[in-house]
């Protein structure tokens, strides 16, 4: 059984070890950096990876799989950056 949807190999991950992180098969499909596109569509359709599936051929995300790091350090930051902006605009708003 691969420890990855996507097939990628966990142990070449540097996002792996500083986090103790246990892949996204193991955990709950929620990597280091926020939510995996390819973990949760694989889930939802209850395929055992990216390999099973029987869109793989035509699926966008997966031709993306080297560019989903990046994609969800981005989402992430993205995140944080709303909740600063929500909180300041809550101290201004709230008096």
């Amino acid at each position: 059984m691969a420890e990855s949807y996507c097939g990628k190999n966990c142990a070449q991950c540097l996002d792996k070890q500083p986090a103790n992180c246990p892949g996204c098969k193991v955990g709950p499909g929620r990597p280091v950096d926020g939510d995996c596109e390819l973990a949760k569509c694989c889930q939802a359709k209850g395929c055992e990876t990216c390999d099973t599936c029987a869109m793989q051929n035509n699926c966008e995300i997966l031709q993306k799989r080297e560019q989903q790091p990046e994609y969800r350090r981005q989402k992430a930051q993205a995140e944080q950056t709303k909740v600063h902006i929500d909180a300041t605009n809550a101290a201004i708003l709230g008096k």
